[in-house]
């Protein structure tokens, strides 16, 4: 499974990163901290599943989210939002961009694995 996780917190990085490796075999994590480097990432590299916080420099979450509709590829690959962004009109405008998951921060490893089993399984 190739992964992408785009946060701009190294702490927040090293959880997820520590979570998904401890829980999942076979698993290539790439991880980037503003939404311009993603893009360009994104703009050339197949992913399974893109980790998106929302509050980032230089290009947010909502707005590589936008940018991404126009990308030939990873325009259907699974997102899930992970921010602390909480409030209905943070979920419901990602919602409607088409993010397949959203988790606020603070989460538990068990919370995360269980929304990426939904996740995969929706696939």
């Amino acid at each position: 499974m190739k992964v992408l996780i785009v946060e701009d917190s190294l702490t927040a990085i090293n959880y997820l990163r520590h979570i998904l490796l401890k829980n999942i075999q076979d698993i290539d994590i790439d991880y980037v901290n503003d939404g311009k480097k993603a893009y360009n990432i994104l703009s050339k590299r197949k992913y399974d599943i893109i980790f998106l916080d929302w509050n980032m420099p230089n290009m947010n979450g909502y707005d590589l989210l936008l940018e991404m509709k126009n990308l030939l590829i990873n325009k259907d690959t699974p997102i899930m939002m992970v921010t602390t962004e909480g409030n209905r009109t943070e979920v419901v405008s990602a919602i409607k961009m088409g993010i397949k998951g959203y988790v606020v921060k603070p989460y538990t490893e068990e919370y995360i694995m269980q929304q990426i089993y939904n996740l995969i399984l929706e696939l």
